[in-house]
């Protein structure tokens, strides 16, 4: 027989089935969210990159033992790029190269050699846009290959 105290308590079952639904559907709607948005890689291949590491680390710890200084300069559609040793003296015979993109804009990217002249190597480039952009810097010659990113400001 049921009695009146037991209707009053019969709902009490309930609230746990109910908040139990609610988890699964807050969890369903996270999940999904999840999924579609970012996937946090910011490299394709990232396991192949970090196999690699020591390779870059032996490459970096050469390009810190030549000891050279770059000093870059955009002015007038002019790329001036200087590299001096350890001694200060210009390194001449090189092949440079530079690669100038905008950080945060895809697609916009020019390749350009610099040829040597006087105790620099120069290109000249117009930059399409104005504003940040980064410039990768490759230089090779006998004593070695060096590399460097730096970022110039376009007025």
């Amino acid at each position: 027989m049921i009695t009146a105290a037991d209707r009053r308590s019969s709902w009490i079952p309930w609230i746990f089935v109910v908040g139990m639904a609610v988890v699964v559907v807050v969890n369903g709607v996270l999940i999904t969210v999840a999924l579609r948005t970012f996937p946090g890689l910011v490299v394709q291949r990232p396991y192949d990159r970090g196999l690699a590491y020591n390779d870059e680390l032996r490459r970096s710890q050469a390009q810190a033992a030549l000891g050279w200084q770059v000093s870059l300069r955009y002015l007038d559609d002019n790329l001036t790029v200087r590299i001096v040793d350890a001694s200060g003296a210009t390194v001449t015979g090189l092949a440079v190269h530079a690669t100038l993109s905008r950080p945060l804009e895809e697609g916009v990217s020019l390749d350009v050699d610099l040829m040597p002249l006087g105790n620099s190597y120069r290109a000249a480039l117009a930059l399409p846009k104005r504003g940040q952009w980064e410039a990768r810097i490759g230089a090779t010659g006998p004593a070695g290959e060096f590399r460097a990113s730096y970022r110039l400001m376009v007025p």
